[in-house]
């Protein structure tokens, strides 16, 4: 008798599983699992049934034995089903957990689980952020009375003084299936009692629901649906005229065109779009040709009552159920629900504003408003302070207690307004630097109506007062520059605070006049050739002009482009200057430019020394070593540096990256001065070949390992290394010169006292007084300076 009984709810339990009637097939596997608790399959059974039935308390207790009982191999989904559940009762820590768990064993698997782990993984994280930056102008109750029911209640509307919606707490009367289905009628909620909004609603056959009014409340519209199967209802859309008593006439089915006999359709409402100023039917439909699921299709009423054809809302839509439009004729926005779009697990709310012929990008509700569960039909009032939703959110009755099942109930939100402010920033558009002087208008993006303007004369910023979930743009001019714009809205604000949109000008044509100067002198310099460059339009012909007679030239530019102005002449270097065209408020800009002579432009001109070299420990001023010889030594002991740096270090990473100091030291210091001043010698000879003077002063430097009398000697026999290696440039070449007092070379060193105080003088600290590159700058000879007559050259 056992075996058969418990064979006898399974066979029920299944066959309902199999129609979709969930609640029974919950009820059935429940009973069988007290003849068989240990029963894996039959326990994976009962928790499909509870999740599909909302059950989701339960459903966590059943697929969490499942995995307690290591059936994980057997039933692979289990791990991410659980995962799934903690994410409906906001458990979000512990379904990233288990999402992350079915990843690191089921991944690729199956693509559509594996792609849906990683979603709701970052989902979960998303949602975290959202609670704790929950709204802070909405509060949320549950509706008192007898509106709400262990049934589902939803798509709650008010109309003056009358509240309606509908329920599904009503049995279907003549059912062939057992038990007896249920159905939903349109109902009244008034004076505190809820009664069937009108006689052509109460039918006990067929269901009606989603009761909505065209903007002058003489046209309702609803739903007449019908089971298909134990579970699956299918709907059309109906019309009806509303008297001026308030009640309503007969039904008339919308055209065949709109009401698809091949799919439901469903959940509809009209709205007035002021910006185009046509009245919209929008409504749901699981059609052919559709972007996913359920999608929201709308058409336009014409004022003779004709209907456009449906077309998809795919702006809006997404592969998943996207479902309950709403829109909002003062603010132009379509509020809906979508388990399609990131969210907080199953519906959540979007809004999406009315702005240029589309809907924008939808913009989530945020937390409280949505949660962890399916939250469904937003309604808003015209003033904007009151809203009412569906959900069956922790609060909502239970259709089952034992379950904990089901269902929906609605809910009221009272709404506050925020205190929200707008800054804006205008830039160039062409240097993305800061634009201040603009004068910035703020529009309501539905009406185009003037706002405010601000003219910020001496800075950038320019603010505003803002009102939440509403559609706006912003202009921002300025002299000399062409305009910019940005729409946005406050949908997603739930905190007051500031936002800060950014607008970028593009700036118009202006004259350029550049002056040329000797950089010594600075006096003015003719005989100079300037090229002018557009950096910004690589695409132009450079520019180049030479002026003989005087400094002055002078350029048409475009306000906003920069510019690269390259100066060149005859025995002076060449000079380049990128100039930023934003900055300036005028017609013309003004650039000077200082050309130094050839020998000049070397400096800073350094060189470096091995440690107390040349001649180490010697008491000398002089020394017989060029710095060449010197050199060639310091750079075979490369190596030797490193080895010394990184003694001592264990780190992996700390030693490489003390290698690669010490080998860019070398690289680009020592051996880049030693090129550095085989190129001065080069273009010293030549200067003065060509009938020039030159002075040039050496300072010589030491680290501070020793005292300072002997680093002044170290010092000194540097600075005459590198006269030696003057004197033996080219065979002598500079020799002639130095006899005729046409090179003079002076020196001036110094020893410890000028040693930066973070340069270790510590003997027994090897590391940091000798082979630290700190150190190891230390030990150098620079021209600090060369005075020349190359001024007189033409």
């Amino acid at each position: 008798m056992k075996s058969q009984s418990m064979k006898a709810f399974l066979v029920a339990a299944e066959k309902s599983f199999e129609n979709k009637d969930y609640g029974s097939a919950l009820k059935y596997y429940l009973s069988a699992n007290e003849f068989s608790e240990d029963d894996s399959d039959m326990l994976y059974k009962s928790a499909e049934s509870a999740r599909k039935f909302n059950a989701y308390n339960l459903a966590e207790d059943k697929y969490q034995k499942i995995l307690d009982k290591e059936s994980g191999e057997q039933f692979p989904l289990a791990t991410f089903w659980l995962g799934d559940i903690k994410q409906r009762l906001g458990k979000y820590d512990e379904a990233i957990d288990l999402f992350k768990i079915y990843l690191s064993e089921h991944e690729g698997d199956d693509e559509y689980f594996t792609t849906r782990a990683k979603k709701e993984i970052e989902a979960c994280q998303w949602a975290l952020d959202l609670i704790s930056n929950a709204s802070e102008n909405i509060n949320i109750q549950h509706m008192d009375g007898d509106v709400n029911s262990p049934y589902s209640d939803f798509a709650g509307m008010k109309y003056k003084d009358e509240f309606y919606y509908s329920s599904m707490r009503f049995t279907k009367k003549k059912d062939s299936h057992y038990p007896n289905r249920l159905i939903s009628k349109i109902l009244k909620f008034q004076d505190s009692l809820s009664i069937v909004a009108d006689s052509i609603f109460d039918d006990d056959i067929q269901m009606n629901a989603h009761l909505c009014f065209n903007r002058n409340k003489t046209k309702a519209y609803f739903t007449i649906c019908d089971y298909e199967d134990v579970a699956d209802i299918r709907c059309d859309l109906y019309s009806v005229d509303v008297k001026n008593d308030g009640t309503f006439g007969s039904p008339e089915k919308l055209p065949d065109f709109i009401n698809d006999a091949n799919a439901t359709n469903t959940q509809p409402n009209i709205g007035y779009n002021s910006i185009i100023k046509k009245d919209i039917l929008y409504f749901v439909s699981d059609r052919d040709g559709g972007k996913g699921k359920k999608d929201i299709y709308y058409c336009y009423i014409d004022q003779n009552g004709n209907y456009t054809r449906p077309k998809n809302l795919a702006s809006v839509n997404t592969t998943e159920d996207d479902i309950t439009p709403f829109y909002y004729t003062p603010t132009n926005t379509l509020y809906f629900s979508s388990n399609g779009f990131m969210n907080m697990g199953g519906y959540d709310i979007f809004a999406s504003p009315y702005d240029q012929d589309d809907f924008g990008k939808p913009v989530h509700q945020g937390f409280p408003l949505n949660s962890s569960y399916d939250d469904i039909y937003y309604w808003r009032s015209n003033d904007g302070k009151t809203a009412y939703f569906s959900s069956n959110r922790e609060g909502a009755l239970y259709l089952d207690p034992e379950t904990e099942a089901c269902c929906y109930d609605i809910f009221k939100v009272d709404i506050k307004e925020l205190e929200i402010d707008l800054e804006v920033l205008t830039f160039n558009k062409k240097t993305k630097e800061e634009l201040p002087g603009a004068e910035v208008s703020l529009y309501d993006a539905n009406t185009d109506e003037l706002l405010d303007k601000v003219f910020a004369a001496g800075t950038n910023k320019s603010n505003f007062k803002l009102i939440s979930g509403r559609n706006y743009y912003v202009i921002a001019t300025r002299l000399g520059y062409e305009p910019d714009t940005t729409r946005f809205n406050t949908l997603g604000i739930n905190k007051s605070g500031t936002i800060t949109k950014k607008l970028y000008l593009t700036p118009k044509d202006l004259r350029l006049e550049v002056l040329t100067f000797d950089k010594s002198t600075m006096l003015e310099l003719e005989g100079v050739e300037i090229t002018l460059e557009n950096l910004s339009d690589t695409s132009l012909q450079n520019i180049v002009v030479v002026n003989e007679k005087d400094n002055k030239f002078n350029f048409d530019i475009l306000r906003g482009n920069n510019y690269k102005i390259t100066a060149n002449r005859k025995g002076y270097q060449s000079v380049s200057v990128v100039l930023n065209t934003n900055n300036y408020a005028g017609d013309v800009i003004v650039k000077k430019l200082y050309l130094p002579d050839l020998l000049n432009a070397y400096l800073p001109l350094v060189v470096y020394f091995d440690n107390d070299r040349p001649d180490r420990r010697s008491l000398r001023k002089v020394t017989r070593r060029t710095y060449s010889e010197t050199y060639k030594n310091y750079m075979k002991k490369r190596g030797y540096f490193v080895k010394n740096y990184t003694k001592g270090l264990t780190d992996k990473n700390e030693i490489e990256q003390a290698t690669k100091v010490i080998n860019d030291f070398f690289d680009f210091e020592v051996k880049g001065g030693k090129e550095k001043l085989n190129l001065f010698m080069s273009t010293l000879l030549t200067v003065l070949r060509n009938g020039h003077s030159v002075t040039i002063q050496l300072k010589g430097y030491a680290s501070p390992r020793a005292d300072y009398k002997y680093n002044l000697i170290l010092a000194n026999r540097r600075v005459n290394s590198v006269e030696k290696e003057l004197r033996k440039y080219e065979n002598g070449a500079l020799i002639p010169f130095i006899k005729n007092k046409k090179l003079k070379i002076t020196d001036v060193s110094y020893g410890e006292s000028l040693a930066p105080e973070n340069i270790s003088d510590d003997l027994k600290d090897e590391r940091h007084s000798i082979y630290s590159v700190e150190a190891s700058r230390e030990r150098r000879v620079e021209v600090i300076k060369i005075s020349t007559d190359l001024k007189n050259e033409q």
